[in-house]
């Protein structure tokens, strides 16, 4: 079940320009995990990452390739909320400019909803029983224990430029595991019996990690 909730302001050719560019990254991310992985319970954190899409050719002007910084609040696997705290302002030409900072998703229960800065709207879906949604992509592995997220590929230690912290105690340049397989470079930081990605692809890099936890 999908609910529009309309704000009576008029959505503008720039904002359906901005929001189509916005929705073809969002896709491919969704696309990768199917919206169906099923993470084991993650500790209470916020973490703030980076996420890279492609560049993209609007009209005569050439974006660069896109990059978003979103902050993570997580409650629980069915409790979160995710935010776009920077993101480019993309020229579109002759339509004007537009930029995605403030639109979130958040999902309480079954419920999503997700806000739009460009036009104001906010959407409610509901998510199907049984049905684990991720944030995003980079959070497909973390169902994985014992820890295997590339199955029996050996992870390899390594430092990364991201600050974590576990109680207020922090880290910079936090150490990692990296694990390579088939094209794919996962860095993640191991928990117990759980993993957070550090690095996955050229789509995504953790920059700071507050977990509620005591350092494994």
């Amino acid at each position: 079940m999908i609910k529009r909730i309309a704000t009576g302001k008029t959505v503008s050719v720039t904002a359906i320009a901005v929001v189509a560019l916005i929705a073809a990254f969002a896709i491919v991310l969704v696309n990768r995990v199917g919206g169906e992985a099923s993470p084991s319970e993650l500790p209470s954190m916020t973490l703030v990452y980076e996420v890279y899409g492609p560049a993209v050719t609007v009209g005569q002007n050439a974006v660069d390739p896109y990059k978003e910084t979103r902050r993570l609040e997580y409650r629980s696997k069915s409790d979160w909320t995710e935010t776009v705290i920077e993101s480019p302002t993309i020229d579109l030409g002759r339509y004007g400019s537009g930029s995605n900072v403030g639109s979130y998703r958040t999902l309480k229960g079954r419920v999503l909803t997700e806000y739009d800065p460009l036009d104001g709207s906010t959407e409610e879906s509901t998510i199907d029983e049984g049905v684990t949604h991720i944030p995003n992509a980079a959070f497909m592995f973390v169902h994985t224990s014992p820890v295997k997220p590339l199955g029996n590929v050996q992870g390899v230690s390594i430092a990364t430029e991201a600050k974590i912290c576990f109680n207020s105690e922090c880290e910079e340049n936090a150490g990692g595991v990296k694990y390579s397989a088939n094209g794919v470079n996962l860095v993640v930081l191991e928990g117990d019996n759980w993993i957070i990605p550090l690095e996955f692809g050229n789509g995504f890099v953790l920059r700071s990690a507050n977990i509620q936890a005591s350092r494994p």
